[in-house]
């Protein structure tokens, strides 16, 4: 699948929660995994394949076999202590930067069969859910960077 690159506005769409996880919505979702999969990215969200749909799939596993499918996602949660990491984005090739995110978070969601679920995260999980929920809000890394970097 194609991934949409920056400054591509439709990036900045915001996206729709799922009515109903359909054999569509199922085939989406296993191209995504092989997308991100084929970019060696550890996240990929609907939007930035220009599907609009609050969906992303991510994989921070060491053996890059263990795929988390994350639909309708929900902060329940959100800490205001934050670490500085290093960050790239499969939208912004060859690109890494510094920026500050939240230590933890705490999300509720759906899974592939509909089933509601709740991930409290911490390290590299909660960097990569935040940075995939602020694609799906329309929010790019380039957004959290002070105005001296950008």
């Amino acid at each position: 699948m194609k991934i949409l690159k920056y400054p591509d506005k439709r990036l900045n769409i915001i996206a729709k929660p799922i009515k109903n996880i359909n054999n569509k919505i199922k085939a989406l979702i296993f191209k995504m995994i092989n997308t991100m999969y084929s970019h060696q990215g550890i996240g990929l969200s609907a939007t930035q394949i220009n599907k609009h749909i609050r969906i992303f799939v991510m994989d921070i596993s060491k053996t890059y076999n263990q795929p988390l499918i994350i639909i309708n996602p929900k902060y329940s949660y959100v800490s205001t202590k934050y670490k500085k990491v290093k960050e790239g984005c499969l939208s912004i090739p060859n690109y890494f930067e510094f920026i500050y995110r939240s230590i933890n978070c705490i999300i509720n969601a759906i899974d592939l069969n509909g089933n509601k679920f709740i991930i409290n995260a911490y390290g590299l999980i909660a960097q990569c859910i935040q940075h995939e929920i602020d694609h799906l809000n329309g929010k790019l890394l380039t957004d959290n960077l002070t105005k001296k970097h950008k």
